[in-house]
């Protein structure tokens, strides 16, 4: 992965405070689903999109707004997704664009540096609870504080993309609670012998903006995950080898950024 390391002491701000004061509003995630549109123009026929309004799981944040999100899709005759799969590339990765109301995705840190902090914040506090809803009793999610960063282009525009790397759990589990169980899992042959909710680390792509226009942030995020495999080592070997997927999806993820596009829904959405 090219990119310019840089640590967090770089000043980076998606606009002016001046900009990111008038921006207030008290519109609702449903509403902005309903008037901005969000196409993903290249989505790999191995993954499955969704999405959802935000508000609720974003309330301690004092945020609203939607995900829309992509991960692997079950591959017959399996019936679990690709994502629950630790023998497929596509394990414990994700990818997907939240559309936030306003300025507020940027509100929940301070000081020179406080789009990308916040913009950590929000990738951690999802991270556990999404691992919180798949059962995982103790979840997990601590960003690095070192972010390298790289020009892309989007929706005709150059965004700078931060990139680090999070410790966290993965998601793995019996499939127990319903969204793991509407997710899917493999049986206990298929995990490779790997525990529930087992150390993970994640490879965290994200380009942020403020869309003046349509009065949203627009956070274009992906991941890509590593993990070391519990299986016995051969004589002679003293560690495992990480089982990582990152380089694997570095370049599919850079396509589908690149083929995010952020528009006005049509009347009657």
């Amino acid at each position: 992965m090219k990119s310019l390391a840089l640590s967090l002491a770089f000043t980076f701000c998606v606009a002016s405070p001046a900009v990111l004061a008038q921006a207030t509003s008290s519109e609702d995630g449903a509403s902005l689903e309903h008037r901005v549109h969000v196409q993903f123009s290249v989505m790999p026929a191995t993954w499955t999109v969704a999405q959802q309004v935000m508000d609720t799981i974003w309330q301690p944040l004092g945020l609203r707004g939607v995900n829309h999100y992509a991960y692997g899709k079950a591959v017959p005759p399996h019936t679990y997704a690709a994502r629950s799969d630790p023998q497929s590339e596509l394990y414990q990765a994700w990818f997907g664009v939240y559309t936030v109301v306003g300025d507020s995705a940027f509100r929940l840190a301070s000081g020179k540096n406080y789009a990308i902090r916040s913009v950590m914040k929000l990738a951690e506090y999802d991270q556990r609870s999404w691992l919180g809803a798949m059962g995982d009793p103790h979840p997990l999610a601590k960003a690095d504080t070192t972010v390298d960063m790289q020009k892309i282009m989007i929706d005709g525009v150059e965004r700078t993309v931060c990139l680090f790397h999070m410790q966290t759990h993965s998601d793995l589990s019996p499939g127990g609670t319903p969204l793991a169980h509407y997710i899917g899992m493999p049986g206990a042959t298929a995990r490779l012998n790997l525990p529930s909710y087992h150390d993970l680390s994640l490879h965290g792509y994200y380009a942020f903006w403020y869309d003046q226009k349509r009065n949203a942030t627009i956070i274009v995020y992906a991941a890509s995950s590593a993990f070391l495999p519990s299986t016995v080592l051969p004589r002679g070997r003293h560690s495992p080898v990480l089982d990582d997927n990152g380089v694997a999806l570095d370049k599919q993820f850079h396509e589908m950024m690149r083929g995010v596009h952020i528009g006005d829904s049509s009347p009657g959405k």
